[in-house]
């Protein structure tokens, strides 16, 4: 038995942020960095530890078993991983990456690793095999630095991967038709035909956005019509809202379960729309098939919204130094779900003593160095962990109120019996004033024809603004938008620009407008997916308050705006039909603007 010390670090040419990601990828670099793929178990407690039992092949035909243990990690600093071998020559290994900025350009790599050998065998293993795949990070740091300095896919393992080029041109072309960036359009296709398994699986727009210097709607418009084209294949994730991992998938909203259970955290959690539910994208079947390989399952990547993550031995006490994170964040423990929240009007304390029935305290201030005691007889897992939503996850809340999404897949819709929480949407009513009495004047064929262009100019200005219309009934329209500021501005701009619009009978279109914002329940509604709740009645009362020509909201929503426009405000309070109670309301008279009278094929 013998131990082998290895230490090296390297420049690289990356800013750290990027360098994080890059290095705590660990399932696409071993696959670079060819080694095997990777069988788990579960998550579980053996002997006082908590690992994941692992098997694999190497170079194919040698069986090899370890205890994986979970990764550590503090985000933007270091990660470092052990692995116990249970049949192999090889007895233990300890590996370390820390990161370091040199300047907003460039970051220093170190690799630490310790590594103890049973025999020869595994001393050569050692040397020449393991040491210099562990090495290889820096020259995959180095391509990986120049793909990203060109906004290419980055590097990648030699995989055989049979594309069926015949289906991959013709929907690429039907894709060239549909979106009008053709070298965004090709930058998909390259990956699609070149990038690994695991970059054409799971793929996220805004991630993608991220990584090419688009805008996030344009990449998600680029995914959405992919997909329309037979490139992508569109992929619902059921997130557990502990551990953000996806428990279960589905290629349909039909089949959404109200409630999932996850294995790690212990818990049954009720779908959300707002945080449960994410789509993500692989290449469609008929372009490739995927093998699903695993090559790493616990690395930071895979749990981009823990800050720190540090095994605590059963019995000890451990001090941490923690960066000044400014994010919103708690503590937690794996598995047990203990938590502990952390803000300025907590307690000021710098340690904590963890037993099987939880913290010692469960309201602290932010602190830097912080000493734990697990009073447990096992290992426990403390991790600090962001409260705000991964920004890459594309949520179902979110897309569903983006109009794009329900022209396209408008078939999408929850099964018949399901109703699931969404979140914070602002809902907007509209309705076309006196349209009754313009049906007497000029008979059902005009006054339909009138109510269908003003449809279209609706449509366009509450897609321009990041909505979506819900459905119609009668003259009125529902629109739903995940962001207050977006509703206001489609509001405001109806009004300004209805006098582009003219009805057969020369006059002005007068619309009448309110809205309010709150949680709703998604729901299916004569195969539509639609929207029930207090905040949809509350709306739908405020706008029969609108006098037309203005938006009537609930001052509540008023107060929510970032930007409020040079517009004249009257506030007053009024009962709502069905509501019980007056509701402090804010009314806005929005001028119309002179404008250039609109066709239909102008806002189409």
């Amino acid at each position: 038995m013998g131990t082998i010390v290895y230490e090296e670090q390297q420049v690289i040419d990356l800013p750290l942020e990027v360098a994080w990601e890059m290095a705590t990828d660990t399932n696409h670099f071993n696959h670079y960095a060819k080694l095997f793929h990777v069988q788990f178990s579960p998550l579980h407690i053996d002997q006082g530890d908590v690992i994941r039992e692992a098997k694999a092949n190497v170079f194919g035909i040698i069986p090899t078993k370890w205890r994986e243990y979970t990764f550590s990690w503090v985000r933007n600093e270091w990660f470092e991983i052990e692995r116990i071998y249970l049949k192999s020559p090889m007895k233990r290994a300890l590996w370390k990456i820390s990161l370091e900025p040199v300047n907003e350009k460039q970051t220093r790599m170190r690799v630490d690793g310790d590594f103890t050998y049973a025999n020869l065998l595994g001393k050569v293993a050692l040397e020449r095999v393991v040491i210099p795949q562990l090495r290889g990070i820096f020259r995959y740091a180095e391509e990986f630095a120049h793909a990203y300095h060109n906004k290419s896919i980055r590097p990648q393992a030699k995989q055989r991967v049979t594309v069926q080029q015949n289906v991959l041109d013709r929907r690429a072309k039907a894709l060239h038709q549909l979106y009008p960036y053709p070298e965004q359009v090709e930058a998909l296709l390259d990956a699609l035909q070149n990038a690994n398994d695991e970059d054409v699986t799971g793929m996220q727009p805004y991630r993608w956005a991220r990584q090419h210097g688009m805008e996030r709607l344009e990449a998600l418009e680029l995914f959405l019509l992919a997909t329309k084209a037979g490139l992508l294949q569109q992929r619902w994730s059921m997130l557990c809202p502990n551990c953000r991992v996806p428990k279960q998938q589905s290629v349909s909203l039909r089949d959404i379960q109200d409630t999932v259970h996850c294995d790690l955290c212990g818990i049954d959690y009720t779908m959300d729309f707002d945080r449960s539910i994410e789509m993500q994208f692989d290449v469609d079947p008929a372009i490739r098939t995927s093998s699903g390989l695993l090559y790493c399952v616990n690395g930071p990547m895979n749990s981009t919204h823990i800050l720190g993550q540090f095994r605590i031995p059963a019995n000890s006490t451990v001090n941490l130094h923690l960066p000044n994170w400014e994010n919103g964040h708690r503590y937690r423990i794996l598995q047990w779900n203990h938590v502990v929240q952390v803000d300025g009007s907590g307690e000021a304390r710098q340690a904590l003593e963890y037993t099987p029935q939880g913290f010692s305290s469960t309201h602290i201030q932010p602190a830097q160095q912080l000493s734990i005691t697990n009073q447990c007889d096992h290992e426990i897992i403390f991790m600090v962990e962001e409260l705000e939503w991964n920004a890459d996850a594309l949520t179902a809340r979110e897309l569903t109120s983006l109009q794009l999404f329900r022209d396209l897949f408008a078939t999408e819709v929850l099964s018949p019996d399901q109703e699931i929480q969404v979140g914070q949407l602002t809902v907007l009513f509209t309705d076309l004033k006196e349209s009754t009495a313009m049906y007497e004047r000029i008979g059902d064929a005009l006054a339909y024809a009138d109510v269908r262009q003003h449809f279209d100019y609706l449509k366009h200005q509450i897609r321009k603004h990041n909505g979506t219309i819900v459905k119609t009934i009668g003259d009125a329209v529902m629109a739903v938008f995940t962001d207050e500021q977006n509703a206001f501005d489609a509001a405001i701009a109806i009004q300004q620009d209805v006098g582009s619009l003219t009805r057969s009978e020369g006059q002005q279109f007068t619309i009448k407008m309110g809205m309010h914002q709150g949680t709703v329940i998604a729901v299916n509604a004569n195969d539509l997916l639609d929207y029930f709740g207090r905040t949809v009645n509350l709306a739908a009362r405020v706008q029969q308050l609108s006098l037309g020509q203005d938006l009537v909201m609930t001052a509540a929503t008023f107060q929510q705006l970032r930007e409020r426009q040079e517009l004249a405000v009257q506030t007053f309070r009024a009962p709502l039909k069905g509501i019980g109670e007056d509701i402090e309301l804010v009314r806005i008279t929005v001028p119309t603007i002179s404008r250039e009278i609109l066709t239909p094929s102008d806002i189409a």
